[in-house]
């Protein structure tokens, strides 16, 4: 069964992922800032992680950059609602850091539950 970490400080964001991974048959862990994600993937390294970029204590670009150093070869899914304001990209931004899909909120959990099969090899 495949690990999936979902980090976002938004609970309502948190439990529909979870509800949608979980019942596709996923094993899922949720954190709420970067800290507790990192702390988790520490403890057990998930197949893949889903990050907001916008949260308290860790944001999600600094997460990122952590993660591919801890695990180069670590599949990233970020989400954002939000920008660092003006004309800059932050999802743009966590694809360069290493991100391999981004997702602007809102956006279609079974869009995102498919992309993770795909990546994960399950149906």
């Amino acid at each position: 069964m495949s690990h999936i970490l979902i980090i976002d400080d938004e609970r309502s964001i948190r439990e529909l992922l979870s509800d949608v991974f979980s019942g596709a048959g996923f094993d899922v862990d949720v954190a709420e800032t970067g800290v507790q994600g990192i702390r988790k993937i520490i403890a057990r390294r998930p197949d893949l992680v889903v990050t907001d970029i916008l949260m308290p204590d860790k944001e999600g670009l600094e997460t990122i950059l952590e993660l591919k150093r801890m695990a180069p070869d670590l599949p990233i899914f970020a989400m954002s609602g939000g920008s660092l304001g003006g004309p800059i990209d932050i999802l743009a931004m966590a694809r360069r850091f290493g991100a391999i899909r981004v997702y602007p909120k809102p956006f279609d959990p079974f869009e995102m539950l498919q992309a993770a099969q795909a990546q994960l090899g399950v149906a």
